[in-house]
């Protein structure tokens, strides 16, 4: 009875609207491309970007930190996608790591309105 619970409760967590509701999936879902050989399998399939592709793509990100008026969430933003951890960002910035977790919350919702308009 224990185990069964257990069960259900991990089912219940992990399709929780928090969790994405059971529709996030990892690189397993480009598996199938690469069953029979003919492409390879996970993430290799996208292969290298092309110069138009890095062109479209540095074109968006100038423009959605042109959306960032404060200077602070700029470059709380540079650095995060440079691929620094929020411990380190807050460490070269002096600030607290719950800001810098702050900043980014407010940064993604600000992009995500950007997208939808």
């Amino acid at each position: 009875m224990l185990t069964e619970r257990r069960a259900i409760a991990e089912r219940r967590r992990e399709h929780a609207d928090k969790r994405g509701g059971g529709d996030n999936r990892g690189e397993s879902v480009f598996e199938q491309a690469g069953a029979n050989g003919s492409a390879p399998a996970g993430i290799d399939q996208v292969g290298d970007p092309n110069p138009v592709m890095i062109a479209m793509f540095t074109l968006e990100v100038r423009e959605l930190l042109e959306t960032l008026d404060d200077q602070l969430l700029r470059k709380v933003a540079i650095l995060r996608l440079e691929g620094y951890t929020n411990k380190d960002i807050a460490k070269q910035l002096g600030i607290a790591l719950r800001a810098v977790e702050r900043k980014l919350q407010l940064i993604r919702q600000r992009w995500h309105q950007e997208s939808q308009s």
